[in-house]
């Protein structure tokens, strides 16, 4: 009996792959679609690990991060409908909405409070 891998495998293999050569910069688009949190985790810990140490630059989009994940990244850019609303170090991004007075709620993952940011329902 033969078994071929399943899509989680597949993508393992494929992130892997594109981390591969001289590339000084690296996209990578929703690679965490599918991903249980644990592996996106993995994944991402480990692009940043080769971003530092060989001077690479890496730009991933994800669409709602785990707040373990999205504390591995320095940048953020958020952008809702096409248009940048914020693009700056993601340890300054909720100081940058309190500014004009949205403030995150206590206990509220950060990720998922800059997502309702962009959504005309939350505000």
């Amino acid at each position: 009996m033969q078994r071929g891998v399943s899509g989680g495998e597949r993508k393992r293999v494929t992130t892997g792959e594109m981390s591969f050569g001289n590339k000084l910069v690296l996209l990578m688009d929703e690679i965490s679609t599918g991903l249980d949190s644990a592996t996106t985790f993995d994944i991402i810990s480990t692009q940043r690990s080769l971003a530092k140490a060989f001077g690479k630059t890496v730009v991933i989009s994800l669409l709602q991060p785990p707040p373990e994940v999205f504390a591995l990244f320095d940048d953020v850019i958020l952008l809702n409908d096409g248009f940048v609303m914020y693009h700056g170090p993601r340890t300054e991004v909720l100081s940058y909405f309190e500014g004009p007075g949205f403030n995150c709620p206590p206990h509220r993952d950060v990720a998922d409070f800059l997502v309702d940011l962009g959504t005309s329902k939350q505000y």
